[in-house]
């Protein structure tokens, strides 16, 4: 299940967003890889509500930052002010 690393709590806990309906899920930091980071994205699988496979998902994260690169470009080539600078 596709997961992204939302926020890290106090340092000690992180919430992930699970699944298409990104449902809060709360683990111990512990859980993560050493190297994660807020926004990364992850291949989660789950039994009996626990962690027991999680690895990172480079080509969907990627994919997400395309996106959004491409996203603010459309937004920054169509910035027409009607008002006039001095």
């Amino acid at each position: 299940m596709k997961a992204i690393l939302d926020r890290i709590v106090d340092g000690e806990k992180a919430v992930l967003l699970v699944g298409p309906d990104q449902k809060e899920v709360i683990l111990p930091i512990s859980s993560l890889p050493q190297d994660a980071l807020e926004g990364d994205h992850f291949q989660v699988t789950f039994v009996n509500d626990r962690v027991v496979f999680m690895e990172k998902n480079q080509k969907e994260e990627q994919a997400t930052k395309k996106r959004i690169n491409n996203t603010l470009e459309q937004l920054r080539a169509n910035q027409k002010s009607k008002y006039k600078r001095k």
